[in-house]
């Protein structure tokens, strides 16, 4: 559904102690998952037609405030109608100004994927936006809810935060960096503001925030982020020959020094409860809020511990080793690094975690497991031998790399992969838990590294 706007949104006292009371025993489906506690089990997942029409109806009106130019189009996020099976695309909107022609997002040298996971109660939570102007400015936002009203926040801060930016334009053009930063702070005020009129419910909920502006004609790229949502730049290691994934936003984790230090200054405390895998912001003798990020936009119980919703910011030159950007939920970044070592692909994927053998390996208590690993075997051709017991961080399987096996106009099949390989991972590893997933990949255009590798390329075989 839509905003929520009934007798069940609570007072972020209510709230709270309703959530220490359930938090008392961390659930070990929610060990890697953002909060502890998800949606409660009367959140409906459906919106109305004319919810979604109303949401898609505003970013056609951010065409008109975008730059100049031949080609204008977006891309972004809407509330389905009715639940969605895991690994299900979110619904979409998408807008031009050029009617009657087909909006080819791959032709700009952009790829995106939104998939709904598989969690113990809620509804997809990500949410994102594309924003382009021809091949010269491109705006890209991922948003990654959590809580019990978690994809309600996202949906509500995706459609708000882009049109604040927009809305300043000759600061955004200016001073990127202030734009940002602005966006971000109006844009969480404004949920607070909708939480005392309870039309939305951020008392524990909220979402993270990554917000690129690429300007090609000026070779700049300018981002804003709070959360974990993470961003990486690919870039040629010219002294290899190599594509290399460089991070451009490091997660807001409670367990960094500065942000820890912040946390318990305001209140709060970190900690990492017994079978969890995360540490976590609570109240400082509470079991709650129990968030896995140091910062994000909502979650107004979290602020009362040290959250904070002020955006970690950076510019960049897009130089000519620069290829792609990729942002990414956690979802893609929980068990696929920026850059790894090894590229074997599904070395231990089933019986890691265990380190048991073959035989002691049962699917008598989860069917689903089953039927996903004869469709994992039919679609790679698979033997069961190709499936050993090391560890995953010994055989993995970069994300930069699997992107660059695709051209820039096949950047919708790159997203999509990169989208299933997360979703395996996580079955490996979790079985029956699965974030919600999503990736925005950006080519630079023209792919002035494609051009570099090739040449690097000549020149090895030259030599050799």
């Amino acid at each position: 559904m839509g905003c929520v706007q009934s007798s069940e949104n609570k007072t972020p006292a209510a709230g709270a102690k309703e959530a220490e009371t359930q938090q008392q025993v961390p659930d070990r489906t929610r060990r890697r998952l953002s909060v502890l506690k998800g949606a409660d089990s009367q959140v409906e997942e459906g919106a109305t037609k004319a919810q979604q029409q109303s949401a898609a109806t505003k970013f056609e009106t951010l065409l008109e405030l975008l730059p100049a130019g031949d080609k204008r189009f977006s891309v972004a996020g809407l509330q389905p109608t009715g639940s969605q099976k895991g690994f299900e695309d979110k619904c979409k909107s998408v807008s031009s100004n050029y009617a009657g022609d087909q909006v080819n997002v791959a032709q700009f040298g952009l790829g995106y994927a939104c998939k709904k996971g598989l969690k113990p109660e809620s509804p997809n939570q990500d949410d994102y936006f594309v924003l382009q102007v021809d091949n010269s400015c491109g705006i890209y936002g991922v948003f990654d809810g959590h809580g019990p009203f978690g994809h309600e926040v996202s949906h509500f801060v995706h459609q708000l935060l882009p049109s604040i930016l927009l809305r300043s334009a000759d600061t955004l053009k200016s001073d990127p960096k202030e734009a940002l930063t602005k966006a971000f702070t109006k844009t969480h005020q404004q949920a607070a503001k909708a939480n005392e009129k309870q039309v939305l419910d951020c008392t524990l909920s909220g979402t993270t925030g990554t917000v690129l502006v690429l300007r090609e004609e000026q070779n700049e790229g300018h981002i804003a982020h709070v959360g974990d949502s993470r961003a990486v730049i690919a870039e040629l290691d010219e002294s290899t020959g190599n594509l290399v994934g460089v991070e451009l936003t490091p997660d807001h984790k409670p367990g960094l020094a500065a942000e820890k230090a912040r946390i318990h200054k305001n209140g709060g405390q970190v900690r990492c409860l017994n079978g969890d895998v995360n540490e976590r912001v609570f109240l400082k003798g509470k079991l709650y809020p129990g968030l896995a990020m140091s910062r994000s936009i909502g979650d107004l119980v979290g602020a009362s511990a040290g959250v904070i919703s002020d955006p970690e910011l950076k510019s960049f030159t897009i130089e000519d080793k620069h290829q792609f950007v990729l942002i990414c939920s956690d979802g893609v970044w929980e068990f696929i690094s920026n850059q790894e070592v090894h590229k074997q692909r599904y070395s231990g994927y089933f019986f890691h975690h265990t380190r048991k053998s073959r035989k002691e390996f049962s699917f008598s208590h989860n069917v689903h497991n089953f039927f996903f690993l004869l469709l994992l075997l039919c679609d790679r051709q698979l033997s069961m031998d190709d499936i050993n017991c090391s560890h995953p961080s010994e055989n993995p399987y970069q994300a930069v790399d699997l992107v660059n096996k695709y051209d820039a106009s096949q950047a919708m099949q790159a997203a999509e992969e990169l989208a299933k390989e997360a979703w395996k991972r996580w079955i490996a590893e979790e079985q029956t838990v699965v974030d919600d997933i999503t990736v925005i990949l950006a080519h630079f255009q023209p792919s002035r590294a494609k051009s570099l590798l090739q040449n690097s390329a000549v020149s090895t075989a030259a030599a050799a």
